[in-house]
């Protein structure tokens, strides 16, 4: 951790000299705020953008530093406690988000700082509300926020071997699985703009632009999207790319658009609003003139969210059938080594193997996510990554630690997803190869009646994931259980793996936007106990019109992966759920099955 300790002092005698702000004065930081996020406003981040990650040592993909000239905190949800606690230098202090009682970034600003000292942050890489919240905050007890521009964590970066900025090709997806044209979306987009009385939509959300003009790439791993809108680096275009946006596009250099900003915004706002979403950075709200930005949900995120009839296909009839032949195929060859007496398969082995059964499947592009294994105690780290291994197929790195070996006296968890051209997968098995103690099964059959709870459930149109949330959670609590997590978030259709607007939560932002027809979320409640295991089980639904209630929403599984049923206490189970069960494996023989034989993996 010294080269850590060294970052610290760097940055703070940065702070203390001085760094130019967004108006070209020099100011003396007292405090640095670091978030996770980057211009795009990235869930996952590729690698040079990973600031908060290079100076704090925690991988996680949630949090907020805060430096001042004495203390460092992180501030970080529940799902990454454990792997924070892990991961931290003794130099820095856990502050847990979201627990009863805990501060907020700007409650210990407050306290740390005096009157009249400053704290800086980056405007392109911290939300416009977020921003105003703080700033409004701090003026209570004398404190300023500074936008700055030249950013201390980026100038000690490139000292220390930054990673260069993404060069993947980005390629044009053919309307087989894109469904609708560009000029198809531009126009459904414009009808929605003009219903809003807005005059311009500005995209910084890579997801939004590379659904919004049929385009993929790689630039963040796991996730099919590039740094391309209007402002693009065309030269990292498919050859095909050109043609693909004639007459429909045009590009300009992606380094003028900070630029050019003031002077199209400017024209722009004397026709309408202008829609930039409620994720906006503070640096192009402060492009926009007063009173013309709309922070309201942005309506290429909405148009998204709700997939169009070849998405869906893609989902129900392929993607999801594929990688559920590639899971089954890996569970079948897991447990053959298991009762086979094998001892020396990792969680990073398992990774890898899972990886290897997906890449075999027709349309395969990369995982949507690192996968996350996790044995006994391991899986009670919500995003646990296995990063080291003296296993079967990984050789050991430099750093002594291991991951855990797969045995048959501890559950093991298994959350991992995939990219294909027509769609995206994510879903969580729990398992134990051998025979699981009576409060696992306990727990895990919790978990499973919530899942089949909100599963089954019917809904009218306009209901919220607050209000789903509790449907699934409370069974949960009848058990003395519950998870900091989640109950599910959106997906995308060969995009981000975690798509919103709408999420199935227990936190305020879930009351935003109800869920739709066609939109496709995971259903995944689980419970971790720390020190001894975690357990989780996810499958991906469609919202669809109910069968049954007219004006009534529910939802179509097509995760189609079996349950361990070695892992359910039946006792616990009431007739409708194990009708559900039996009914969902039924299911899962008859369709999955059909295609291992057709592949040639069953007889």
């Amino acid at each position: 951790m010294a080269s850590r300790s060294g970052l610290l002092a760097k940055i703070r005698a940065q702070m203390a000299c001085g760094v130019r702000d967004v108006s070209g004065n020099t100011q003396q930081l007292h405090a640095l705020i670091i978030p996770s996020s980057d211009e795009h406003q990235n869930e996952y981040l590729p690698e040079f953008a990973k600031r908060r990650q290079f100076v704090t040592g925690f991988s996680g993909s949630n949090g907020t530093a805060v430096i001042t000239s004495t203390k460092a905190f992180l501030f970080t949800d529940s799902r990454y406690w454990i792997q924070a606690e892990q991961q931290l230098s003794s130099e820095w202090t856990l502050m847990k988000s979201n627990a009863l009682g805990e501060p907020s970034p700007a409650s210990v600003l407050k306290k740390e700082l005096k009157n009249t000292e400053v704290v800086g942050l980056d405007p392109r890489h911290f939300q416009h509300i977020g921003y105003v919240n703080l700033a409004s905050s701090l003026k209570q007890v004398g404190v300023r926020v500074v936008r700055i521009q030249e950013n201390p964590v980026d100038v000690i970066w490139q000292e220390n071997n930054r990673p260069l900025l993404p060069t993947s090709r980005v390629f044009p997806l053919s309307l087989e699985f894109a469904g609708k044209s560009v000029l198809d979306k531009l126009n459904t987009t414009r009808d929605a703009m003009q219903a809003n009385g807005q005059s311009a939509v500005i995209l910084f959300a890579l997801d939004d632009i590379a659904w919004l003009f049929n385009l993929r790439g790689s630039d963040v791993e796991c996730n099919p999207a590039s740094t391309a809108t209007l402002f693009a680096d065309s030269s990292r275009f498919d050859p095909s790319v050109a043609s693909h946006l004639d007459g429909v596009a045009s590009i300009q250099p992606y380094d003028d658009f900070y630029n050019d900003l003031p002077q199209v915004t400017k024209k722009l706002a004397e026709l309408g609003k202008i829609s930039v979403g409620s994720k906006c950075p503070e640096a192009i709200w402060c492009c926009i003139p007063d009173g013309k930005a709309s922070r309201d949900v942005g309506p290429v995120e909405l148009l998204k969210a709700v997939k169009n009839d070849t998405e869906l296909a893609g989902m129900r009839r392929n993607a999801h059938i594929r990688d559920a032949v590639a899971q089954c195929a890996f569970w079948c060859w897991l447990e053959e080594q298991i009762e086979n007496g094998v001892r020396n398969i990792s969680e990073s082995d398992a990774a890898a193997k899972i990886q290897n059964f997906r890449e075999q499947q027709q349309h395969y592009v990369s995982l949507s996510f690192d996968s996350i294994a996790g044995v006994g105690s391991n899986g009670a780290i919500v995003h646990y990554k296995p990063e080291f291994t003296t296993g079967m197929f990984l050789v050991v790195m430099e750093d002594p630690k291991t991951a855990a070996l797969i045995d048959a006296d501890q559950v093991f968890l298994l959350d991992s997803g995939a990219q294909y051209l027509d769609g995206t997968t994510d879903v969580t098995r729990t398992v134990h190869f051998g025979e699981p103690a009576q409060d696992e099964k306990v727990a895990f059959t919790a978990i499973l009646k919530g899942h089949i709870s909100l599963s089954t459930a019917k809904f009218p149109k306009g209901t919220t994931g607050r209000t789903l949330d509790s449907i699934c959670r409370s069974v949960l609590w009848r058990y003395g259980l519950n998870y900091g997590h989640g109950t599910g978030h959106g997906v995308g259709s060969f995009l981000n793996v975690h798509e919103g607007p709408m999420s199935i939560s227990c936190y305020p932002r879930a009351d935003s936007n109800p869920l739709e027809e066609g939109n496709v979320v995971t259903i995944e409640p689980g419970y971790y106990c720390s020190g001894k295991f975690g357990m989780r089980i996810e499958n991906v639904v469609i919202a669809v019109a109910s069968e049954t209630v007219p004006g009534f929403i529910e939802f179509e599984p097509v995760t189609l992966v079996p349950i361990q049923a070695k892992m359910i206490d039946q006792s616990l189970l009431l007739p409708h759920e194990v009708y559900w069960i039996n009914e969902y494996h039924a299911k899962c023989r008859e369709v999955i099955g059909a295609e291992l034989v057709k592949q040639g993996l069953y007889v």
